[in-house]
């Protein structure tokens, strides 16, 4: 089954949505993974959460209502609104995508493109959304220079070398 179809067993299954965001960081064979076992198992998604870690002070960003409306349709990569939703919600909506204007799924599949596995996000910096691509296995990989995968609106590119050099010597301006 492909991720979206799993999306879907998955709310059929336990009434509610997989959590993508908890797991955003993850490859998508391993989001399949994970609910293939959920579904197979009847138990819904449990996050491992360490127990040293106070999770109300590192989440800094509130869950933004329209989640949990009954107009939120959370496909892969392709968040959206029911035609009926009302105008609170879609003004909520707009407001909050324009924050993260590109979707993960994006960036992943430009990491791909480039010879990547993945990318993980690492935060903002300057004006840029900013991602780490990743190369996966077990092999150690000599790669050059740490580029960077940049996002600025509906611009994706790699960094130049200078940029992922200045980015390095300047990792205290990177936010979250």
């Amino acid at each position: 089954m492909t991720l979206d179809e799993l999306m879907h067993k998955y709310r059929e299954t336990f009434n509610d949505q997989f959590p993508l965001m908890i797991v955003r960081n993850t490859s998508e064979q391993e989001i399949i993974n994970m609910i293939e076992d959920c579904i197979k198992t009847g138990l819904p998604f449990e996050p491992e959460m360490d127990e040293d870690v106070d999770y109300g002070k590192v989440c800094c960003q509130p869950t933004p209502s329209f989640i949990d409306s009954p107009y939120f349709v959370e496909e892969p990569f392709n968040w959206h609104l029911t035609e009926d939703a009302p105008d609170d919600i879609k003004k909520e909506f707009e407001e909050y995508m324009k924050e993260s204007v590109t979707h993960p799924g994006e960036v992943i599949t430009f990491a791909k493109a480039q010879g990547y596995d993945d990318a993980s996000y690492i935060g903002k910096w300057k004006e840029y959304e900013v991602y780490e691509p990743v190369y996966s296995g077990d092999d150690v990989s000599f790669v050059g220079v740490p580029l960077l995968i940049l996002v600025k609106g509906d611009s994706i590119r790699m960094s130049t070398v200078e940029e992922a050099f200045e980015q390095l010597n300047n990792q205290s301006t990177l936010t979250k």
